[in-house]
């Protein structure tokens, strides 16, 4: 095998590895009951923060959904928090966010026709930023 990797093995990688030290903080650590000031919630709040910064939408489309089904973005009691979370480009179409919180998560670009229980006013609300996003409705968001 050789010493050079693709980008698209990069990401892989690095999506692979986030998604087994999060399993490793949900099992061993209790992430999905800690509370607000938890050492295992900073770390996993931070860890989270990082990979999405590094990530393609594609893969950071990977993280949202492994959030959601982990119950860690609900919406009343978010564990992990997306408040200045990356999501440019992300396309959400057809995904169930009905108790995700997306709070000031930056959705620029992100393609989120067809979301399913998740309306326009609600995103306006809640989005840092929706520049050029395509709303549930099929509106561009300018």
């Amino acid at each position: 095998m050789g010493a050079y990797f693709t980008a698209s093995q990069a990401q892989d990688t690095a999506l692979q590895s986030y998604l087994d030290e999060m399993t490793k903080l949900i099992m061993d650590n209790n992430l999905a009951n800690s509370k607000e000031r938890d050492e295992v919630r900073t770390l996993a709040n931070a860890r989270t923060s990082t990979v999405l910064e590094s990530l393609d939408p594609q893969h950071k489309r990977s993280v949202l959904d492994f959030l959601y089904s982990s119950n860690l973005i609900d919406a009343k009691t978010p564990v992990i928090k997306l408040s200045s979370a990356d999501l440019e480009g992300v396309d959400l179409r057809h995904d169930n966010l009905r108790n995700a919180n997306l709070s000031g998560a930056s959705l620029s670009y992100a393609n989120l026709s067809d979301t399913r229980r998740v309306t326009n006013k609600k995103l306006e609300k809640q989005a840092k930023s929706l520049e050029g996003a395509t709303m549930p409705d099929g509106t561009k968001h300018d």
